[in-house]
Order: structure tokens, then sequence, then C-alpha cells
């Protein structure tokens, strides 16, 4: 399987005035792209030279290209984005035919739009689908999920744009596992894949304390997010909750791009608090995942 590093991201961003002027559009994206930066696979459309770290990118498929801190920024006309996500389609079929050379019955599908995306799989590989080690083997899931992702992005123009993931039993049919891609990891545990031999799987074990908790964000600066919870939840006694940025809760948190006052997003709590000397008295959490309110209500 062939991915690419610009189409094997998690996120990108909606398009800036100053761009529109000029028939461009600028697509942010932060991820994955980092491993496969300099893989001879890719010089063909986008180059990556790791001694000043200079990117170049075929004028087919974008105009600029160049990093902004964690982000890798390309901008590009109508034309050029529909030749990625054709590209992108390409390379989706390709890891597609890989995959399903793991054995019968495993299939991949996904809406036209790449806004859901379903996985058949047996028990036998799901480990190493989704080992860290395996994530150069052709045709994981890992990399068709983050290619139907970056033509999501690409699609919508939106920096945030999720998917719906689904992971099916392939013995049973039933799911195994969701997830709301980028904003939460797929989980599977063998209690999982027991439960899903009868019934579906909604969430992951390893969760079972965790919930969703409806917050709205009220104040934002580098170190630190805080959310006001709504009235109805389990935190519904604090005025304030804060996730600090400069913490070991924040690492794994992937948070949406220009996250900004006013917002309203879930937090997946288990009604806990995190342990962390911030200055404040303002309780700090841990939460499992971050997500705008819209991808909870589009997944519904």
């Amino acid at each position: 399987m062939i991915i690419s590093c610009l189409l094997l991201l998690i996120a990108g961003c909606q398009s800036q005035d100053s761009l529109q002027q000029t028939n461009l559009t600028e697509y942010r994206f932060a991820g994955y792209y980092d491993w496969f930066l300099g893989k001879e696979e890719y010089e063909d459309f986008m180059s990556y030279v790791s001694d000043d770290q200079s990117l170049k990118i075929d004028s087919q498929y974008g105009e600029k290209i160049y990093r902004d801190g964690e982000y890798l920024v390309i901008e590009a006309t109508d034309q050029q984005k529909q030749a990625l996500i054709d590209q992108n389609k390409k390379l989706i079929e390709e890891a597609t035919e890989e995959f399903m050379k793991m054995g019968e019955g495993y299939q991949i599908d996904y809406r036209d739009d790449y806004s859901a995306m379903t996985i058949w799989i047996n028990q036998e590989h799901f480990i190493d689908v989704f080992a860290k080690e395996a994530f150069q083997v052709g045709g994981n899931m890992l990399g068709m999920i983050s290619l139907v992702t970056a033509s999501r992005v690409l699609t919508t123009e939106d920096c945030n744009s999720a998917v719906d993931i689904h992971i099916i039993n392939l013995d049973s049919d039933y799911q195994v596992a969701e997830a709301i891609f980028p904003y939460e990891s797929i989980q599977i545990t063998s209690q999982d894949w027991l439960t899903s031999q009868q019934n579906d799987v909604t969430a992951s074990s390893n969760q079972e304390d965790y919930s969703r908790v409806l917050t709205t964000v009220i104040e934002k600066n580098e170190n630190q997010i805080f959310f006001k919870p709504e009235e109805t939840s389990t935190y519904q006694n604090d005025e304030k909750l804060c996730l600090c940025l400069d913490s070991v809760y924040a690492e794994d948190v992937f948070i949406p791009y220009q996250l900004s006052e006013g917002d309203q997003v879930y937090l997946t709590l288990n009604g806990n608090y995190a342990l962390h000397d911030d200055g404040n008295q303002i309780p700090d959490i841990a939460p499992l995942a971050i997500i705008p309110i819209q991808y909870i209500d589009d997944a519904i």
C-alpha cells in the first residue's frame, strides 16, 4: 500500500479571506504526516529534505506548502484540491485491496462525502492492526482511516472535520468499536470482542466509568482551557473545570483547532479530578476526548 504523507493527515483548516481573493484555499493538517515525509514513494508529488526540513509540493496538487508549528499547511486551488482527493481515493482503493487480502470477508466501506467509514475484521488480526509497531504494514486500518479523514477535510474545507468510524466483528456482524475520529481513539479489548459476539459495543469496556459531559469554553490561554459544565452533569457543582495544557493529561487529547470562548464541546470524563499544581483552586480534569458538539449531533 502506498500512503501519501500529505493525505494521511488528521486535520485541515478553513480557507482565509486573503486566499479566497487569489482562488486559493488553505488546508491545515496535523497528525501522522511526519512519519511519511521523506519516503521515496511520495517524492513524485511532495519532497522533503530532512537536513533543512524544507518541503516542496508538485504544482498539480498545490501552490505552496509549509510548516506552521505542529501543522502542515497547503495552499491549493479547487482543481489542485480535487487532484488531491482523486489521488487519495486511489490510495484508499489500493489499501482496501491489500486489506482484503488479510482474510475472507474483510471489507471497507465509506460514504461518498467521507463522513463515515465502516470496517469489518476478525479477532485474529485486530491486535496487530492497531499496534503502533504495525503502522508500516500495508493495508492497515489506521492508514485507511487517516486517508478518509484527510479526504473529509479536503471536501469540507473545515479544519475540525471528523469521521464516524465503525469497526464490525466479522464473525458476528455486530459492532465491536466506534469512534468520532480524530477526537476519539479506537479502542478494542478482549471483553469488547466477547460482547460483540451477541451485541453491539458502543463504548469500550475500559471506558465503562466514562461519559460525555456537555460544556462551554469560557476562557482559554496558552496553558489552560476553562470549561463550564452543564447543570445536570456529574460536575454540576463546579463553576469551572480546567484542562492544564502543560500537564500529562493534555498530551494525548486532540484539541479542536482554534477552540475559543463560547464554543460548546463534549468532554469524555469519569467523574474524577486530575492532580496538577497550577496555583489556583479550580478543579483540574483529565478528559479522554474533547469533541465539538456538532460532531456528536452528526453521529447520532
